[in-house]
């Protein structure tokens, strides 16, 4: 089953998302062995007005299948993908996320899919329930992930200590350094947020996070390839 989704699945499903003349050709073919099915159905029933008939309604079903499918592809063009001021972070073998929407997580994990062995993260009781950890493990098989529950969604304390954890304890046990792993700071509450952000401060980690395309009502529509986030702290 892994074997299928990476191999098969997985690339079927990209490939009708990111490539704009896949699906109007798939669905060009399927429409082409129904309508040759109904023709010769009607060629039998009415004769050549049985044909003029099949063929267009061949036409009426391409147009229907090609113009919505040439309209995405031309929003897509037009939507960006990354922002262009800021810098891609290296691809890490690790990952730390604050989890709460799955697109964000998933856009993390598929930029540092290359590279990436282990993923660790960092969820409410809520969350979970919602199953979104579930639902990301699926589309990711061959990646090892790793759960860490948080009681408290408002205390930064706690998330604190998980990342500073996992950052000196975890790390170590699957052959990593602090620096082959990042923390993506997407997800979570603003407490869980900057619990995350003084672990990496304090221990000089990491860190990205996942910008996305905001509509007009400033409701996230698709997120972007994750930025890292530079810090330099002075010295006292």
């Amino acid at each position: 089953m892994k074997r299928w989704n990476r191999w098969v699945k997985q690339p079927f499903l990209r490939a009708i998302f990111e490539l704009p003349w896949f699906g109007p050709l798939m669905g060009g073919v399927m429409v082409a062995i129904i309508l040759n099915l109904i023709s010769e159905t009607l060629a039998e029933l009415w004769g050549v007005k049985g044909v003029i008939i099949a063929v267009f309604s061949f036409v009426a079903l391409a147009l229907l299948i090609v113009y919505p499918y040439y309209m995405l592809s031309q929003r897509k063009r037009l939507e960006p993908t990354k922002i262009i001021s800021k810098g891609n972070p290296p691809k890490r073998k690790g990952l730390i996320a604050l989890v709460s929407r799955e697109p964000t997580l998933l856009e993390a994990i598929r930029y540092h899919e290359d590279e990436l062995k282990c993923c660790w993260l960092i969820v409410t009781q809520e969350v979970k329930d919602r199953g979104v950890v579930e639902n990301v493990r699926k589309q990711a098989p061959e990646i090892h992930f790793e759960e860490r529950g948080l009681q408290d969604e408002y205390d930064a304390r706690e998330c604190y200590a998980i990342v500073r954890g996992i950052y000196q304890d975890d790390v170590a046990r699957f052959g990593l350094k602090p620096k082959d792993v990042i923390a993506d700071i997407t997800g979570g509450t603003k407490p869980m947020t900057m619990g995350m952000v003084l672990a990496c401060i304090e221990g000089e980690y990491p860190v990205e996070h996942v910008p996305a395309v905001y509509d007009e009502e400033l409701k996230a529509q698709k997120p972007l390839e994750p930025i890292e986030i530079s810090y330099d702290i002075p010295q006292r």
